[in-house]
């Protein structure tokens, strides 16, 4: 499952790491991550059994994590299991925005350059 994941990633946007610990303090992880344009994936277990990230304890600790990733600047993209199919265009929306972003950060900065 990994695999086939990082391979969808990658063919969409290459340089994809698995397991990305972004705040050592807390332990968080993301499953898949895209550290230069900060784009995460995760994929959410046991949502169908009431297992995994769907028991209370998890997902209240998932609710603490994706909160604090946003709030760093992160994208994070989740799925449940089988919901692959979805990830390469929501990915290639996200790389949209992180350049539309970029595009604008360095028309602000050149903007300030001649003021």
């Amino acid at each position: 499952m990994v695999n086939k994941i990082l391979r969808i990633l990658n063919s969409v946007y290459e340089g994809w790491t698995v397991e990305h610990k972004f705040n050592s303090l807390r332990n968080f992880k993301f499953d898949f991550a895209h550290i230069r344009m900060r784009i995460a994936v995760e994929i959410e277990g046991g949502i169908y059994t009431g297992t995994g990230h769907a028991k209370t304890g998890r997902y209240l600790s998932d609710m603490e994590k994706y909160n604090d990733a946003q709030l760093r600047g992160w994208i994070v993209l989740r799925y449940a299991t089988g919901q692959e199919r979805l990830i390469t265009n929501d990915i290639k929306r996200a790389i949209e925005k992180r350049e539309k972003e970029r595009i604008e950060k360095e028309k602000l900065i050149e903007k300030n350059k001649t003021a």
